[in-house]
């Protein structure tokens, strides 16, 4: 997809987008999630402005979307920075990276895919997903001139690809991977005697979980400190700066990076 010159079009006549779903039956309820969402994707960039239906044709589904208040393209250095056809860039540029290999969270976020654009992919995509025979075509139109290079489709095929990996990767996108916490109160669930590591050690950080987690020390000296200060390690609430790390959506282990200070629990009972 090139950008083009002004000279290639009618700059008294309005930019639209026209998108074209071949199939057998849409809902409205399908027709309703796939107009929101192509608006959702226009307002990412454009907040000054809104989408309008400006033409709607039998037969196949078939839909002309321009923005409320057309843009000059002659007030524009580049016809690309219309906002009609940044969305057709926008939207092309999400639904060939879906098509790639399953992304990864951080390429994902390098390319500006949040969990919004997963879903408003998955909306706009879904009435093709059902039938083989379907397929979405998108044109930017100016007038009743399809603009060079920018129109683009794909099957149902492709279509099924790219809802699966949206789907996935708004799964990835909501892992965490790590939470950083500052004064968090802890308690061991079991504390081995060797304090030169900290294999075996669990402990419980009951306002992320009621589990026990593997822990870690950022110095082993945090668990000698622990250790040499109290008699029985289980009866006191330590609290301390550390970092939960994740695997996949739960809490795993826990990096106890200072030990700030320890309570008894009787009385941390009494006070919390």
């Amino acid at each position: 997809m090139g950008t083009i010159d002004k000279s290639e079009v009618n700059l008294e006549k309005p930019l639209s987008l026209k998108i074209r779903y071949e199939g057998e039956i849409f809902t409205v309820n399908e027709v309703s999630d796939l107009l929101k969402a192509y608006n959702d994707q226009y307002s990412r960039f454009i907040d000054d402005n809104v989408l309008v239906i400006s033409d709607v044709k039998k037969g196949s589904l078939e839909v002309a979307i321009q923005e409320l208040v057309p843009a000059v393209a002659a007030s524009y250095p580049l016809i690309a920075e219309v906002g009609i056809v940044r969305l057709f860039e926008n939207l092309k540029t999400a639904f060939d990276f879906f098509k790639e290999a399953l992304p990864t969270r951080d390429k994902a976020i390098e390319n500006n895919i949040n969990k919004n654009v997963c879903t408003n992919v998955e909306k706009i995509v879904q009435p093709v997903t059902k039938d083989n025979s379907s397929s979405i075509n998108y044109f930017v139109m100016n007038g009743d001139v399809i603009v060079n290079n920018y129109q683009d489709s794909f099957s149902s095929q492709d279509a099924n690809l790219i809802s699966n990996r949206a789907k996935e990767t708004k799964k990835i996108l909501n892992e965490k991977s790590s939470e950083t916490l500052e004064n968090e109160p802890f308690r061991f669930h079991q504390i081995r005697k060797n304090i030169k590591t900290g294999t075996g050690d669990r402990v419980i950080v009951e306002s992320i979980s009621d589990k026990p987690l593997k822990v870690r020390y950022d110095d082993i000296s945090i668990k000698e400190d622990i250790v040499e200060s109290s008699e029985n390690t289980f009866n006191f609430i330590f609290v301390a700066d550390m970092i939960v790390q994740y695997k996949g959506d739960k809490p795993d282990t826990v990096l106890i990076n200072e030990l700030n200070d320890q309570i008894s629990a009787d009385d941390f009972n009494l006070n919390g």
